[in-house]
């Protein structure tokens, strides 16, 4: 269930101005659409469980941006009802539910695109929010998050350049610029 609200979830972008819904990213819990019966944040059995850590993991990561780039929507917490260890803190334990219209949104305050990268490492759910454009280069393969091979590099059209020692770190990446592959030749 984390795994699939994850991918949903990863390479989203919200244009300046917008809003991103996670219930409209992620899209209903259901069986027929891979969700399976898992303990939500109380510890019920429900179809889905688990999807919270994904929201409360986008919550924690918005929090730490400036407060001029996002508003967050009032969100709904476990409180003194959450029974997992995800989060240290009950108040960041998000809780979300696609029927009930229960939801984490925000809006992009800046002038710029956001793009939410959210990842699962070996043992821990990982999200990274970051602003301005990422252009046409993409990282494909590894086992570490793609967009973490990237550094800024003012002779290209788009700002990046790969960072070749972290992709030689992470095992089999491959790297391509508008569809076409790029090495470090």
């Amino acid at each position: 269930n984390l795994r699939l609200a994850a991918q949903a979830i990863d390479g989203a972008t919200v244009a300046a101005g917008d809003s991103f819904s996670f219930n409209e990213t992620v899209g209903p819990r259901e069986k027929r659409r891979g969700y399976r019966e898992a303990p939500n944040g109380r510890s019920v059995m429900v179809t889905g469980g688990g999807v919270a850590q994904a929201a409360s993991t986008l919550y924690m990561a918005l929090l730490q941006m400036d407060g001029d780039t996002v508003e967050i929507d009032p969100v709904k917490t476990y409180g003194k009802r959450f029974s997992d260890d995800y989060v240290q803190n009950p108040s960041l334990a998000i809780v979300t539910d696609y029927d009930a219209g229960i939801d984490l949104s925000f809006t992009n305050l800046t002038d710029e695109t956001m793009t939410i990268d959210m990842w699962l490492g070996d043992d821990d759910l990982w999200c990274v929010v970051t602003t301005g454009q990422k252009g046409g280069l993409r990282a494909l393969g590894g086992d570490k998050k793609p967009s973490l091979f990237f550094e800024e590099d003012d002779d290209s059209d788009d700002g990046l350049a790969v960072d070749w020692r972290r992709a030689a770190e992470a095992g089999d990446v491959e790297f391509e610029r508008d569809g076409a592959a790029v090495d470090d030749a």
